[in-house]
């Protein structure tokens, strides 16, 4: 048997899922846009409360690796790593992007291409793109939407937060679009693949998957 905690903050809003052998039994997400640094702790506290199991019960935690948002990212981490050197369990990675995928190809195999995309603001997205078979065929990259962008893809669903905007540029005949945010429920079947195969992190030396350098500007003010 599998408990994991699946902790989700790469978006705007924070989330939190309770998979055992691998099937969602909770799950939580924040009302509250980009509030996870004070909500994330009680959404695991309110995930584990609708069960019988407490911390001392899990086997691993999960935490969506990115790309994301830098500062949501940074604090699911924190949290995962402290659980974990507390609880003395594994700490599991899971592709941002491979979980959007799994939300929709769970239940629909029939696109030739899978391409989740998370806004990075302006008209910029991060992408990979999955076959049929839900094999990696273009690793993590960041891209400037124009309207032939991934125009030589054919039957293709663009699925994520960032497939909103992209369906507004992009001039595709043959996309289809499906426009929801990375949930820590859809990393539950993925984390549970990964403890079954040993694939577990280091977690003193794990980092997230910025792909860039957070966008931090200077102040110009004077300090005296």
């Amino acid at each position: 048997m599998s408990n994991i905690l699946c902790l989700e903050s790469s978006a705007l809003f924070c989330s939190v899922a309770l998979g055992i052998d691998g099937e969602c039994e909770s799950f939580v997400q924040s009302n509250e846009k980009m509030n996870h640094g004070k909500e994330i702790t009680l959404l695991i506290d309110n995930c584990l409360n609708k069960t019988e199991l407490q911390l001392s019960n899990l086997d691993a935690i999960a935490v969506s690796s990115g790309p994301g948002s830098y500062t949501g990212l940074r604090i699911a981490f924190s949290c995962a790593k402290g659980l974990c050197f507390a609880l003395g369990i594994p700490l599991i990675g899971i592709d941002t992007l491979a979980a959007i995928v799994n939300r929709v190809y769970t239940s629909d195999h029939s696109y030739d291409h899978y391409i989740p995309l998370i806004d990075a603001r302006r008209k910029e997205v991060y992408y990979s793109i999955y076959n049929s078979n839900f094999e990696v065929v273009s690793e993590v990259d960041n891209k400037i939407l124009d309207e032939n962008s991934f125009i030589e893809f054919e039957n293709v669903l663009f699925c994520g937060d960032g497939a909103e905007k992209t369906k507004d540029i992009v001039k595709h005949k043959s996309a289809e679009f499906d426009i929801h945010p990375p949930v820590a429920k859809y990393m539950v079947s993925l984390a549970d693949s990964k403890f079954r195969n040993n694939a577990f992190e280091d977690s003193a030396y794990f980092n997230p998957i910025y792909h860039k350098l957070p966008n931090i500007t200077k102040s110009k003010k004077a300090l005296f």
